[in-house]
């Protein structure tokens, strides 16, 4: 997911580039996500960050706009582009310590980019954005994430390493004490998913290392809904 960008006459600025850590076909309002990214190849954040520029250029957007992509078999592919703001602009801002709509706001009054003085930037941290799911809130509702967001709001996790950034946001959102399920599946399947981990020992963790970990903390996020999913899926097939 690419957030707000800028863009006046044939010049455009992109803040940063978002990775989703969920695969494509979870709504961006419930995915968690990353700044900067930590697995998406250097070639293909090239080819994201072209397309940006040719389609900002080409709807002639001045001001903000964001995008957002898949990537499949290292082939990038637009999923859409929304030439206006989106509730990330505020993480954004805040991870890329840069007044995004103020600045998008003075160029839509005439200011032109240059005069702006933005520069890319070299982010010395990560920034872990999770979603706010209000699960308990609503007992009975179905918690499978998909296109259709789900949300009620988002926390940032900030941190000099990825893991301890992505920890972070699992503890402001609760995701990282327990997932409760609807109150129809079944008990096991309800049990609480607990993680602890060692803030000790996700500081030590090699990039490729913390990516997988990654992978297994959304895995934990969401794996009692899917045995609740196949277990349900098993007694329809009986």
């Amino acid at each position: 997911r690419l957030p707000p960008s800028f863009n006046i006459k044939t010049h455009v600025y992109i803040p940063a580039v978002m990775e989703h850590v969920e695969l494509a076909g979870i709504h961006s309002g419930d995915s968690a996500c990353v700044i900067p990214p930590v697995s998406i190849p250097t070639d293909n954040l090239a080819t994201i960050k072209e397309y940006a520029k040719k389609i900002a250029e080409s709807l002639n957007v001045c001001g903000l706009m964001n995008m957002q992509y898949s990537i499949e078999n290292g082939k990038v592919y637009v999923i859409e582009a929304n030439p206006r703001a989106s509730r990330t602009v505020p993480l954004v801002s805040k991870v890329c310590d840069t007044q995004i709509a103020r600045l998008a706001t003075r160029m839509m009054l005439g200011e032109s980019l240059e005069s702006l003085g933005l520069k890319d930037k070299m982010i010395p941290y990560y920034g872990a954005k999770e979603a706010v799911l209000p699960w308990e809130r609503f007992p009975g509702v179905d918690p499978i994430l998909g296109p259709e967001m789900r949300s009620t709001g988002e926390v940032l996790g900030l941190a000099e390493n990825f893991p301890l950034a992505f920890y972070k946001s699992q503890v402001g959102s609760g995701t990282a004490t327990h997932l409760r399920l609807r109150e129809t599946t079944p008990k096991t399947a309800r049990q609480s998913v607990r993680c602890v981990l060692s803030t000790r020992f996700l500081t030590s963790l090699h990039l490729q290392v913390q990516w997988l970990l990654l992978r297994v903390l959304s895995l934990l996020r969401t794996a009692t809904v899917v045995k609740a999913e196949l277990s349900l899926s098993m007694n329809i097939i009986h």
